[in-house]
């Protein structure tokens, strides 16, 4: 609409009686409105845009900058895994939360840096669940990090979407990085004693735990 038009509008108004100028007033305003949705409107619509979207949130934490890093998303049947409950309850539960099963969950890792050095808690579950992860160092990169300036990535537990992501084809993702964990986690799931007693079918079933308070199948949490 053309500045000549609204003033055209608004000295129309005031032209009118006190008595009609309630009337006058919204017709003003609508005849305001319909130019609006001229051919002026189909001017301001932007082209489709083919970027990706963003796979980090960045906050502060006192002094320390911390991103969230997405290495993608896994479906997970809740159902499965908790206890002291049945299905039909579990399926309440989510519909309350206009969820359902199975539920769509995020594999997150972090990224701290303390000013001093760059510390990547967990690394995300790389190639180990097909394609459905493996964004963690495409998502680094576009927080404006680089895998080699990681100086240490502390491991939270041994499951594979923590630490599936510590190589690529074999080679190391972060080759610069000390990689930290709890000793009773490398004990554990680096024993080949363990490995060798645990049901073969174990990971497909998601059946009797193996380690007290994880269940093999379990590794997706």
């Amino acid at each position: 609409m053309s500045r000549s038009f609204l003033f055209l509008a608004v000295d129309a108004v005031w032209s009118i009686k006190p008595m009609n100028i309630r009337h006058a007033l919204i017709a003003a305003f609508l005849t305001f409105a319909t130019g609006l949705a001229g051919p002026y409107v189909a001017h301001a619509a932007a082209p489709l845009s083919k970027a990706p979207p963003v796979g980090f949130y960045r906050m502060m934490l006192g002094d320390y900058e911390v991103t969230a890093l997405l290495d993608g998303t896994l479906p997970v049947p809740v159902s499965k895994f908790l206890t002291n409950t049945t299905p039909d309850e579990v399926e309440k539960a989510l519909a309350r939360q206009f969820l359902k099963d199975p539920v769509v969950l995020s594999d997150n890792a972090y990224l701290v840096n303390t000013g001093a050095k760059l510390v990547l808690i967990d690394a995300g579950g790389g190639q180990t669940y097909g394609n459905a992860l493996g964004a963690l160092v495409a998502n680094l990169r576009a927080a404006g990090y680089q895998p080699e300036q990681v100086d240490e990535v502390y491991i939270t537990h041994m499951h594979a979407d923590h630490v599936g992501g510590l190589v690529w084809d074999g080679k190391a993702l972060f080759p610069n990085a000390i990689v930290r964990a709890d000793k009773h986690e490398a004990d554990y799931w680096l024993s080949q004693a363990n490995l060798d007693a645990a049901p073969k079918n174990e990971l497909d079933r998601g059946g009797t735990s193996v380690v007290p308070g994880n269940r093999p199948h379990s590794q997706g949490w």
